[in-house]
């Protein structure tokens, strides 16, 4: 009998969420992060454009998750609230993360892992439920945090060239 590969049941190791870091090239993040990041760049109010609204339309619609982009906005929403300084949020076309951005994502893959896995986390900050409810949505569209080390799911017709 052949032995396995890997183990059966997922390592702890398996469920942490990935290494991300500030000034980490956007170039290095699997499609999942790319995408989250530029959609939460594009929401966030940086001076409010129809034409990036309707990129960001165009785009969730590409991934058949037209309620996505009213799901980043609540994210972004309760951010705001939620964090009392102002975050490190840079325009759509910056090449690189933030510390924040990567706070978020480490946030977010966290999420998405616990909604794969064992349940809900507790709901006690405002910023938990709009990101539970993003992570579920990408979640069921096919995107997972965390493709660049462990699985890869591409979508490229969605995502937006960075010039």
């Amino acid at each position: 009998m052949k032995p396995l590969d890997r183990p059966l049941q997922p390592s702890r190791q398996s469920r942490q969420a990935p290494p991300y870091h500030a000034a980490q090239s956007m170039n290095d993040l699997g499609f999942c992060e790319q995408f989250t990041v530029w959609a939460v760049r594009t929401q966030w109010p940086h001076g409010e454009a129809a034409e990036e609204t309707r990129l960001i339309d165009d785009a969730f619609a590409a991934l058949d998750l037209p309620e996505g982009c009213h799901l980043v906005a609540d994210f972004t929403k309760a951010l705001r609230q939620t964090i009392s300084r102002p975050l490190g949020i840079p325009d759509p076309t910056t090449p690189r993360l933030t510390d924040d951005e990567a706070q978020m994502l480490r946030f977010l893959a966290g999420l998405q892992g616990l909604a794969r896995c064992e349940g809900s986390p507790c709901l006690a900050s405002p910023a938990w439920r709009p990101a539970l409810r993003l992570v579920i949505a990408l979640n069921a569209a096919g995107l997972h945090f965390g493709g660049r080390w462990y699985e890869s799911a591409s979508f490229p017709e969605a995502l937006p060239q960075l010039h």
